[in-house]
């Protein structure tokens, strides 16, 4: 049962609005320094960082793409400050070892959703 809930789409529609909304976070911070670096690139930058910051920004496009695609089947996503997302969101940008350490992450429900997006 515990795995059929992880597919179901509306059980994980907090987890996967919470992928949206870091990916959103770090696309804006991950665009910003590449603005900063393509406008050192002529003066001596950094062309690797450019190329890394190209490849992350793909990847998080991709990532929020895919959550927001399956959100779109479970009702659109739910907003950033909502509890669960908020906590879920948390507990992911911990990662998965300081999450395993922390309180609120080890909440059944909010583990459950986690480990549906990861």
């Amino acid at each position: 049962e515990a795995i059929d809930r992880r597919r179901d789409v509306r059980f994980r529609r907090p987890a996967l609005s919470a992928q949206v909304c870091l990916a959103e976070r770090d696309l804006a911070r991950l665009r910003q320094e590449q603005d900063a670096e393509n406008r050192l690139a002529g003066v001596g930058g950094d062309r690797n960082r450019v190329y890394f910051l190209r490849g992350e920004i793909h990847r998080l496009e991709e990532v929020a793409g895919e959550a927001r695609g399956a959100l779109g089947r479970a009702g659109g996503p739910l907003p950033c400050s909502e509890p669960r997302v908020a906590e879920v969101a948390r507990c992911l940008d911990l990662g998965p070892e300081r999450a395993r350490a922390d309180e609120g992450c080890a909440d059944e429900e909010i583990d459950a959703l986690v480990r549906s997006v990861r």
